[in-house]
């Protein structure tokens, strides 16, 4: 299976969250994750985010951003640009 997670989707695979047990378990059986090269940049914001209004560790900071950049070179990235969406658009009204 290839599994497309947008930012608020990867974001539960570091935090636990409503539904972050589908996304680790569809995570374990994908063949290949795909996101937006856009989630990275949100998804670390998302996480400072957390940071600011839960207080958590330093460490536990450290060790989420940590696994991200780990996992982020294995997943297949899509660039966002305007002949992206013209596609989606010809896609969806097919």
């Amino acid at each position: 299976m290839i599994l497309y997670l947008d930012t608020s989707a990867l974001v539960k695979r570091y935090f636990k969250e409503p539904y972050t047990e589908d996304v680790v378990t569809r995570w374990q059986k994908a063949r290949e994750i795909v996101t937006s090269s856009v989630a990275y940049a949100e998804a670390m914001a998302a996480f400072y985010r957390k940071k600011r209004e839960v207080a958590f560790e330093d460490e536990l900071m450290e060790q989420i951003v940590s696994d991200l950049r780990a996992d982020w070179h294995s997943f297949i990235r899509i660039q966002v640009n305007d002949e992206l969406n013209e596609y989606i658009d010809k896609a969806i009204e097919a």
